[in-house]
């Protein structure tokens, strides 16, 4: 798996910096204090985090059984891709198994669409509150073509790292 660390340096100035330094070397300095410019000790506090992957079977679990009609909270990359790669696997079986009748293919493909159809749209909204967009942008693919590109950037997008409105970073481990 691959891992993102980051750390997260919170100096007592209030300010906070996040590095991303996959062989988490710590840096330890004296530094001028950005209001007076004096020498002082400053206190760090170092955390060690990364957000952990998502399994195949983890996030079709929590798709469509702890999160089916959820629009509210975050998803992450992982879970989101998942679960669309689970979605298309289920079409094209239930498009193979119903191969032989047009009519059976179309009505087994419009049933499986259908029961997908609330555990997408809530996977979609909490894949934008993961990178600090309102839930409402998922209107945006109503545009033809133009829509449906700003909507697979969003979705590629990594996560924010931090806590934003809509909740905690999402499989956080620390």
């Amino acid at each position: 798996m691959n891992f993102k660390f980051f750390l997260y340096c919170w100096v007592e100035w209030k300010f906070f910096v996040k590095f991303a330094d996959k062989s988490a070397r710590v840096l330890k300095e004296n530094a001028r204090s950005p209001v007076d410019g004096s020498r002082s000790i400053i206190t760090l506090k170092f955390i060690f985090m990364y957000q952990r992957q998502v399994s195949f079977k983890e996030a079709v679990v929590s798709a469509l059984q702890l999160n089916y009609c959820n629009f509210g909270g975050r998803a992450s990359r992982s879970e989101f891709w998942w679960f669309q790669l689970f979605t298309f696997i289920v079409s094209i079986a239930v498009e193979i198994v119903f191969c032989w009748s047009n009519n059976a293919m179309t009505i087994a493909s419009g049933l499986v669409g259908l029961a997908f159809l609330l555990p997408s749209l809530g996977l979609c909204v909490r894949r934008l509150h993961d990178i600090g967009k309102s839930g409402w942008w998922i209107f945006i693919s109503l545009i033809p073509l133009i829509g449906a590109i700003i909507l697979l950037v969003w979705y590629c997008k990594d996560s924010q790292m931090e806590p934003n409105e809509y909740g905690p970073v999402p499989n956080l481990v620390g």
